[in-house]
């Protein structure tokens, strides 16, 4: 079958060599019997210019002239006395269109290497973000390297000793921008802590209190609270034994202190109890607990965290901090879990036993029943919830 030639429509509209009943002209090409010039029904010798014929690369552009079989073997047999100017306009024609169906197989071929360069690229971003177990230790390497140091490996330059063992707090106090000089904050924290944080007027709007089982509360209710224990009518000669008041190096507005109270019951336990509890005369001291206070570029404290227990070991409060280690201590322990001395749970011993069959059931049973049970229910001391 003689493939359709694109050829160039004269400025006459006729094209040399054929007549107008052998030559259609346009991008809609044949697509009934009564486009077809007389005398000649024969559809299927004209080829139709359509969307797939340009898709396919047989035709490129809109102003495409086809010609039917009949048309080209008259030009094959076309007497030799045919014009050199016809000749010429012919091999043109074929000229232009080897040239277009080679445009059209580079453009192709440039198309396809784009592709292929995106897929490639995208395969490396998708290796790159995949879990190390996934893609191999070489994988691992290499993603470490793209990722540039580790977390770790920067905590251990500057203002360390031994690789990041220890820290040099002075060096890294020297570099703080807050505002307020370190030497300066210390002596804030001490005023603050003489008139009593919830006593103090120096809270900030954004005030939040925090302790192991407590809060946070805000200004107010962490205000009101306060007066409502009234532990320094409980404990009336209490001493704070308040020490070791230092700067954060790695937060520059944190003051932290650690706190050993010690004092005798001499006064009513009232706090919140139907009827308040008389004096024991118990001489209660508290283990050691960490505390701290945060400072904003205003010097109002915006933040005030207490009780958390350094060694449970210490002390008469069953291991309790706060005023939670008081009430205990005096024989009259909060209401709740958290308000009691820590004990192992009955799950923690038998996993502890070193029975491998025990902690293989212990896993099942823990797993099995926090599927089926809320957290809330299976939870023994909600202080093991964050």
């Amino acid at each position: 079958m003689l493939n359709p030639i694109r050829q160039r429509k004269p400025a006459h509209g006729r094209v040399p060599g054929t007549d107008n009943s052998s030559v259609l002209t346009g991008s809609t090409g044949i697509s009934t019997e009564k486009d077809l010039p007389s005398g000649n029904k024969d559809l299927n010798s004209y080829p139709v210019t359509n969307v797939k014929d340009f898709t396919n690369g047989k035709v490129s552009f809109s102003d495409t002239v086809l010609t039917d079989r009949a048309s080209a073997n008259t030009k094959a047999e076309a007497p030799a006395g045919s014009t050199d100017k016809e000749s010429t306009w012919q091999d043109t024609a074929v000229e232009t269109a080897q040239a277009a169906a080679g445009r059209i197989s580079d453009t192709a071929h440039v198309v396809g290497d784009k592709i292929s360069e995106a897929a490639h690229l995208a395969a490396d971003k998708i290796t790159s973000v995949l879990p190390a177990s996934l893609t191999g230790k070489d994988a691992e390497q290499q993603q470490a390297q793209n990722n540039g140091p580790s977390a770790g490996d920067l905590a251990k330059g500057w203002g360390t000793e031994d690789g990041g063992m220890f820290l040099n707090e002075e060096m890294l106090l020297s570099r703080s921008t807050f505002p307020i000089p370190s030497e300066r904050l210390v002596e804030m924290a001490k005023d603050v802590l003489r008139k009593g944080v919830h006593k103090c007027d120096k809270l900030s709007a954004d005030f939040s209190f925090t302790a192991p089982f407590i809060g946070p509360l805000n200004r107010d209710d962490f205000a009101q609270t306060m007066e409502t224990l009234s532990l320094d009518e409980v404990f009336p000669d209490m001493a704070p034994r308040i020490y070791h008041i230092r700067v954060d190096p790695l937060q520059h507005n944190r003051v932290w202190f650690t706190t050993r109270p010690i004092g005798t019951n001499t006064g009513y336990l009232k706090a919140k109890l139907p009827i308040p509890q008389a004096p024991t005369g118990k001489v209660v001291e508290l283990p050691p607990q960490t505390s701290s206070l945060t400072f904003n570029d205003r010097g109002e404290v915006e933040d005030f965290t207490m009780g958390y227990v350094m060694d449970r070991r210490l002390g008469n409060s069953g291991g309790l901090g706060g005023a939670f280690g008081f009430f205990w201590a005096v024989s009259c322990p909060l209401p709740y879990p958290e308000g009691k001395p820590w004990s192992s749970s009955w799950q923690q011993r038998l996993f502890n036993s070193g029975n491998p069959l025990l902690q293989g059931a212990m896993f099942i049973f823990d797993r099995v029943i926090s599927f089926i049970l809320p957290s809330w229910l299976t939870t023994a001391h909600a202080r093991n919830m964050p």
